[in-house]
């Protein structure tokens, strides 16, 4: 018989956390082998080692969520974290995610993502209420450079010097002299207020540019 997905559950709203368990119930390859109503009373346990996800409220008494994952994770590094709260602030979502949680549901919704969270994040990947992962996107989407404007001669300079050759080699493929080629590097180095080839290319591809 498959080893069912050990879950603890850490939440200190007695009626929401009757509402999960009896969600956790209805997933047959899911088991909660613990409930806890604080991160010390989860610390001071001996069920972390052996638990896969810890669904973690963020405003709890003593520690709260936030504070407790490190030291979560310190106990078990493969336990894999997910957030359950109200709070639909960035800095909740990006500290959760810095401090290492896989997931972030929000309780007005966690019930319809709960199976596909518990799901991805044992498959290693992570899942959010729609509401946190449009915050996710937004945050990681390029956004480029509208007042930069690249001459299509420093572009062809640029995309050259993205794969490592040197001046001179760029000069030669361009049929241009050395000092046209320094010169376009220069002022593409003014242009994405970079010091470096590599500063450049990076900056250039990031924007959208090349």
């Amino acid at each position: 018989m498959e080893k069912k997905v050990q879950i603890i559950l850490v939440e200190d709203d007695m009626s929401f956390a009757d509402n999960v368990k009896s969600c956790i119930k209805e997933i047959p390859e899911s088991s909660l082998c613990q409930q806890y109503i604080s991160c010390e009373d989860a610390l001071n346990s001996n069920s972390l080692s052996d638990a896969d996800i810890l669904l973690l409220d963020i405003n709890l008494p003593g520690i709260d969520g936030l504070e407790g994952i490190p030291r979560f994770l310190q106990i078990n590094p493969e336990l894999n974290i997910i957030i359950i709260s109200i709070l639909n602030h960035d800095s909740k979502l990006f500290k959760a995610l810095q401090m290492g949680a896989k997931g972030y549901l929000l309780k007005t919704d966690c019930f319809m993502h709960l199976k596909t969270a518990i799901q991805e994040v044992m498959l290693g990947g992570m899942l959010f209420s729609p509401q946190m992962a449009a915050k996710v996107l937004k945050y990681f989407k390029r956004k480029p450079l509208l007042k930069v404007k690249l001459t299509k001669r420093e572009k062809e300079v640029l995309k050259l010097l993205k794969t490592g050759i040197s001046k001179k080699e760029i000069a030669t493929k361009l049929q241009i002299s050395y000092g046209t080629v320094d010169s376009h590097v220069k002022n593409i180095y003014k242009k994405l207020h970079v010091k470096s080839n590599v500063q450049a290319a990076k900056v250039a591809m990031e924007s959208g540019i090349i």
